[in-house]
């Protein structure tokens, strides 16, 4: 996806039901605010989303994501939708500004700081 880098005034980016293993690595266009990751085979979210500094809005449902992580420099999320996944804990939630989480239909035991 290398090559959205050069819609710079794109702000929806909806690449769900493919067969994408990791989550985007590129660096997004500036004005960047939502993407849908929906039904992909994403397995950890990683530090991919380092560059996705102005993300707003971030749909990660229906993956294999076991661990929440590398989300604390998203400071302008407000929406994030981790359901259908098989993420176990809940830990390091950094985000100051996240208004609506959904975490259903997960494997969740335990919640830690």
């Amino acid at each position: 996806l290398e090559a959205l880098c050069n819609c710079t005034y794109l702000m929806y980016l909806n690449v769900s039901h493919n067969k994408l293993t990791a989550v985007l690595d590129f660096n997004p266009p500036w004005f960047l605010t939502h993407v849908n990751l929906e039904s992909n085979e994403i397995k950890e979210i990683g530090q991919n989303l380092s560059n996705f500094w102005s993300l707003r809005h971030l749909n990660l449902s229906h993956n294999f994501i076991e661990k929440i992580e590398h989300l604390g420099h998203l400071k302008y999320l407000r929406y994030l939708n981790l359901s259908h996944n098989k993420i176990i804990r809940i830990e390091n939630l950094d985000c100051i500004n996240l208004e609506e989480l959904n975490i259903e239909f997960n494997e969740i035991f335990e919640c830690g700081q």
